[in-house]
């Protein structure tokens, strides 16, 4: 009887091959003889063998990425005869922080989305072939193209996932209108692209492209419950969106971290789209669309501002980028370019602060001679505490210095017109008439920290009809509240001080204060604010005193070696006005700003190291 005999037939390569997940393997062939059949073991999913003859075939595509050990072994002969083999499947070669759960990208098939061979799913050991597609409950990430990933992928249809990564040199792209619901954050790292073509993609959560930004005629939107960030690449092009949709629950933010540019619409439905210390530019071709007393673009803060410029010529009434301030010359303005802002501005003595919008206007054309109506429209959240009924429009060349210009207010519809308008430069509103005294006379009013409390001072230097003072507080700026009630004096020709003693300020956030003066017959007015910190905070940026009537103290933490840094003083026009070159060290950092040869106004504090703003604030220049 003749010995069993196995014998390979397909190339000497077969038996020891490697392969990239969803791909087949290379057909491995075995003739015998001696023997009456053979037995093929420890094949996986996905690979079979096949006995036809005196043949024996294995052939399929693994379903798990690993390392396949198989043994061939003869049966029904005098003796057994095997053979054995290896064969190694890779999942995406990328190193990548895998997570159980996630779906990643292989893309062995071709681009489409939709093609579930071009997916793997990751079980916290190895990659597998999936059963079905990415769903909502699945975070998805896209790897680069390597010997494993031949194709990035197109989405062709409405696919909702829990959250997107898209890994350094990956791509993807939106095509045929299709809509990708992202319940988490959309996060592409640098030298990826992200092509939104046609499509939408509407996230719950962070916004985060360090990468290549395409934007098509695409929509972004912003939806859910949970305040986000707008992160991206800020080179030129990669920040452009086409349209931005604000459909967040009421009261809830969307954080500007960077400068934006939106070349067709920002619609704002529901929420807040905040800038903080950026800009919104609108080019020649954005608007804001639906800006509501609930819903709105804002941030009081320095440097912040949304910008349109148009064509704005003789006899046409145009309200650029739906900003809030319409024109309407009598000869041609030229190409215009508007600037809207949120921050009050101190217009002197007898008018105090302004509202929080104020608009730079900045006309090509016969600005001087205008002959305009103009109308400065503002949201109820901008109104800063004063009384629209006597609001009145006030204009500046240089942001500090004030000139009365009056207009006619209209505060059911909260607007203010004025005709015969001649030449732009900064608008705003306040809360006035003509000039008259104020009915306080104010010193000074400052923030101390007394073993954990906040305790404020003020003096008035004389008082006429004043009925008490409500002191107010916030962490933001924006949403204040009375913490207390000061009785005034009626009317004194002669100093008086006062003391409140704030006992519950919050640890670990910095307090603001103001006082709302008012009158026996209801008139009032703002003073402040101040604030104070009673504790050193990790990252905290603390400019003191503030405000100041020359030099200034920025204290704040490092937590690294010695290195060199910036600190750049930047004007209310967001123009860098003076850069100090410091060292800053491990540990508490104080650096000295002398600001005695300064224009009194608002200015941004920022400080950068490492080739990047590390902290930001501003101080008030008396």
């Amino acid at each position: 009887t003749p010995s069993a005999n196995l014998e390979l037939e397909s190339t000497i390569a077969t038996t020891n091959q490697d392969i990239c997940l969803g791909e087949p393997i290379t057909t491995i062939e075995y003739t015998f003889s001696g023997a009456t059949g053979v037995t093929v073991s420890a094949l996986p999913a996905g690979l079979s063998s096949n006995v036809a003859g005196n043949t024996v075939t294995i052939t399929g595509t693994p379903q798990h990425a690993g390392v396949i050990n198989y043994l061939v072994e003869t049966t029904g002969g005098c003796n057994i005869d095997t053979e054995s083999g290896s064969i190694t499947v890779n999942g995406p070669l990328t190193a990548g922080s895998w997570v159980e759960g996630q779906y990643v990208w292989i893309g062995q098939s071709d681009s489409l989305w939709t093609n579930l061979s071009n997916w793997s799913t990751y079980d916290g050991t190895i990659f597998s072939i999936v059963s079905d597609g990415p769903d909502e409950n699945t975070p998805v990430i896209i790897p680069p193209t390597d010997v494993c990933v031949d194709f990035m992928p197109t989405l062709n249809a409405d696919q909702e996932i829990e959250s997107l990564l898209l890994m350094e040199d990956a791509s993807l792209h939106l095509s045929s209108s299709a809509v990708l619901k992202v319940h988490g954050d959309v996060v592409s790292e640098v030298n990826s692209l992200l092509d939104l073509g046609n499509g939408t993609i509407d996230l719950d959560g962070n916004w985060n492209t360090a990468g290549v930004l395409q934007s098509g005629t695409s929509e972004v939107i912003f939806s859910g419950n949970d305040e986000v960030d707008i992160s991206t690449n800020t080179d030129a092009t990669n920040n452009v969106f086409h349209s931005i949709t604000m459909n967040k629950s009421n009261g809830v933010e969307v954080n500007m971290q960077n400068d934006l540019v939106v070349t067709n619409q920002v619609e704002m439905q529901s929420g807040i789209l905040k800038l903080n210390f950026n800009g919104l530019d609108l080019q020649t071709t954005g608007e804001l669309v639906n800006e509501t007393e609930l819903s709105y673009v804002f941030c009081n803060c320095p440097s912040a501002y949304i910008r349109r410029e148009g064509v704005i010529n003789a006899g046409s009434t145009v309200d650029l980028g739906n900003l809030g301030l319409t024109i309407s010359p009598s000869v041609n303005m030229g190409m215009t370019e508007i600037y809207r802002r949120h921050e009050s501005y101190y217009l002197g003595e007898d008018y105090g602060q302004s509202i929080l919008r104020s608009y730079d206007v900045e006309p090509s054309e016969n600005n001087g001679v205008l002959d305009a109506t103009i109308s400065v429209a503002y949201k109820p959240h901008e109104e800063n505490g004063l009384s629209p009924a006597d609001f009145a429009i006030f204009r500046s060349t240089d942001g500090v210095n004030w000139s009365y210009e009056g207009g006619v207010p209209d505060p059911g519809n909260r607007v203010v017109t004025y005709s015969g308008w001649n030449e732009f430069s900064t608008v705003t509103v306040t809360s006035s008439n003509d000039p008259s005294p104020l009915p306080v006379d104010f010193e000074f009013l400052s923030a101390d920290c007394d073993n954990g409390r906040v305790e404020l001072n003020w003096r008035t230097a004389s008082e006429l009809n004043a009925s008490h003072f409500e002191i107010q507080r916030s962490y933001d700026g924006i949403i204040w509240e009375e913490i207390g009630w000061a009785q005034a004096q009626g009317t004194v020709s002669t100093p008086t001080d006062y003391v409140f003693v704030d006992e519950e300020s919050q640890r670990g956030q910095i307090p603001y204060y103001r006082l709302k003066q008012i009158d026996f017959d209801g008139a009032f007015e703002y003073y402040g604010p101040v604030s104070a910190q009673c504790e050193e905070q990790e990252g905290t940026f603390t400019i003191y005193p503030n405000p100041t009537n020359g030099t200034t103290k920025a204290v704040f933490p490092w937590f690294k070696d010695e290195t060199d840094a910036q600190i750049q003083i930047i004007d209310m026009a967001g123009k860098i006005v003076a850069i100090q070159d410091v060292v800053i060290r491990e540990g508490v950092n104080m650096i000295h700003i002398d600001l005695s040869n300064y224009q009194k106004g608002v200015y941004r504090i920022v400080l950068s190291a490492e080739h990047e703003a590390i902290h930001a604030g501003k101080v008030v220049k008396n």
